[in-house]
């Protein structure tokens, strides 16, 4: 919530913090920026007065073939399901896709399912699956709902 019209200043400290992670983004929504704040822990931007979600900080591990860190994607599955990792949390956004009838489970590389999330619905909106703590390396968020399966490559 931006109370007054003007430039605006983030900045990241203390970012040892979190340096189990490659990368730590912020993820502009208003106009696709996405900034790494590992590299540039400040970010100045202008802002209108009023209430926006403005944006979104993912905090990820994935890397590139190279094993440079991915510093630019944006995490869309399709125009309506998005999955954003924090750490060993996962928000699944959905834009007007709602189904009872979904399930949410995490498969290793060999295709072995590691684990099953114990709900069974998709709101629109944010939903939010807690990755249990033994999970780790890559895994594949397999989310079915409505005859669909959509799959998202995750690293823990």
């Amino acid at each position: 919530n931006f109370k007054n019209e003007g430039f605006y200043s983030i900045n990241a400290n203390n970012l040892e913090a979190f340096r189990g992670y490659h990368n730590i983004l912020l993820f502009d929504n208003f106009t696709g920026e996405i900034i790494n704040m590992k590299e540039n822990p400040s970010y100045v931007f202008y802002a209108e007065a009023g209430l926006v979600e403005r944006f979104t900080i993912i905090f990820s591990n994935e890397v590139t073939a190279d094993n440079s860190t991915v510093t630019a994607s944006t995490p869309e599955l399709n125009s309506n399901l998005e999955v954003v990792q924090m750490g060993k949390l996962i928000d699944v956004k959905s834009a007007g896709i709602s189904s009872e009838n979904v399930r949410f489970s995490l498969f290793n590389l060999l295709g072995q399912e590691t684990h099953v999330f114990e709900s069974n619905t998709l709101v629109d909106g944010s939903n939010l699956l807690a990755v249990p703590s033994n999970i780790e390396g890559v895994q594949i968020l397999v989310i079915m709902y409505d005859g669909q399966r959509i799959t998202k490559k995750l690293v823990f």
